[in-house]
């Protein structure tokens, strides 16, 4: 073969080559930046999630035989479990105990549901009664120590003591010493309560 022809061939292939090189670079480039563009919206959405997750506000109230949640919150609040808790510090998750789940519960702001209409059917472990009867156990009684909570598609969860209450007053909020301020974020308001204390205090 000649050798101009041989130089002619080398200069196509490597032109070739350079064409690949460059469509493979320019390929990198969007992928990069698509891929960054995911990360920062999926940022922006977690981000997003925090602020809500910081507003949203359950309350409770009314008589034990009609207890009731409150949301108190900007935004739709969505129970998705509830938890009972007794005395000796055994918490079930009634998802996880009882034979039928809860359905998810969608408590527009402002809006309010009965409590008891939560509770899922079905036996609760391990003594096989109700989860009904537990509930109404819990709520009927106040016992040092027992508590109702629901939990919420961001991760929130709200606690009712029956034995925070006095002289037949039904308490609305649970009392813990744990942080309740954990961001700059103020309290949410809940009307007939107020709140005080700053970020990341007791």
């Amino acid at each position: 073969m000649p050798r101009s022809r041989r130089v002619a061939i080398a200069s196509v292939v490597g032109m070739l080559f350079m064409a690949l090189i460059f469509l493979l670079a320019i390929g990198a480039q969007v992928y990069i930046t698509n891929a960054q563009g995911a990360a920062s919206a999926a940022q922006a959405q977690a981000q997003q999630r925090i602020v809500l997750k910081g507003q949203e506000s359950l309350s409770f109230g009314g008589r034990p035989s009609s207890l009731e949640v409150t949301n108190s919150g900007p935004v739709t609040a969505t129970v998705v479990a509830m938890l009972l808790k007794f005395e000796n510090g055994t918490i079930y998750d009634l998802n996880e105990t009882s034979s039928s789940q809860l359905q998810a519960a969608n408590i527009p702001s402002g809006g309010d549901t009965m409590v008891e209409g939560l509770v899922p059917n079905g036996p609760c472990t391990p003594d096989r009664t109700t989860c009904l009867e537990e509930f109404q156990a819990i709520v009927g009684s106040r016992v040092p120590g027992r508590a109702v909570g629901v939990d919420t598609s961001l991760g929130n969860t709200f606690w009712y003591v029956p034995s925070a209450g006095s002289k037949g007053w039904d308490p609305s909020v649970m009392r813990t010493s744990s942080v309740e301020s954990t961001s700059a974020y103020s309290y949410a308001p809940i009307p007939g309560l107020a709140f005080s204390g700053g970020p990341n205090t007791l």
